[in-house]
């Protein structure tokens, strides 16, 4: 049994707020949180809560974050969440939310896996080489979702504001390390049209080990094994 047994898959760390509350060990700072559906859109993965971070808040808030507890990584784990990019604002003022790893120790930004941003066109997403996007077309409508304030069902200009909708990320490590992942949002330049992230079902996973294939040595070993246990029976 020993020499057929396969290396077992590491645990799997999974955050889906599904109990309505962030993390004790989170750190967050400026306006966010977590709500049930209904606000937005139901993700794809399920599920009635998903955590947020938005721009809007009682004191004027321009810079909110919420960052996870340290997780290590080896090459070839695998990092998959859905986000939603909700916006007011576009054109010059170029509102932007980011999803990024960093320094568990000092919040150092390390690597950024995903920019979405409003410009004069519309809603950009930029992602990290490896980062691989799924979804649907981006809204162009006006966002009603109650964490843009009194700026939800405006359009500065117009144009350019609205959402990308549910968008699932899925990236593989091809290094080792320390990490926290932080979700952060900004309303740039300004104070005035709000913007937010939303997110959910968070996984990091290991890749499944397939139980390796017996060298002809090992074989030979086995082989000799069950002929010695035959002999001995028919001692008996």
């Amino acid at each position: 049994s020993t020499l057929l047994a396969g290396k077992a898959a590491a645990t799997p760390i999974s955050w889906d707020f599904e109990n309505g509350l962030i993390p004790s060990v989170w750190a967050d700072a400026g306006f966010n949180g977590v709500l049930a559906i209904g606000e937005t859109n139901l993700d794809p993965h399920g599920g009635n809560w998903y955590a947020y971070v938005a721009t809007n808040g009682a004191s004027g808030q321009n810079i909110s974050w919420m960052r996870s507890d340290a997780f290590s990584v080896d090459a070839g784990d695998s990092l998959q969440f859905f986000f939603n990019y909700l916006t007011s604002d576009g054109r010059k003022f170029s509102d932007y939310a980011e999803v990024r790893l960093v320094d568990p120790s000092d919040g150092n930004v390390l690597y950024t896996l995903i920019t979405a941003k409003t410009t004069e066109s519309g809603i950009v997403v930029d992602s990290l080489s490896g980062v691989t996007l799924a979804g649907p077309a981006y809204s162009t409508a006006p966002s009603g979702w109650l964490q843009l304030g009194s700026d939800r069902n405006t359009c500065y200009g117009g144009v350019s504001c609205g959402s990308t909708e549910w968008w699932q990320l899925d990236y593989t490590f091809d290094f080792t390390g320390e990490f926290s992942l932080e979700f952060y949002v900004t309303n740039y330049a300004d104070s005035f049209y709000q913007s937010g992230l939303a997110f959910d079902d968070i996984s990091v996973r290991s890749p499944s080990v397939p139980n390796p294939v017996p060298e002809p040595a090992s074989l030979a070993l086995l082989g000799a094994g069950l002929l010695g246990m035959a002999a001995l029976r028919r001692r008996k």
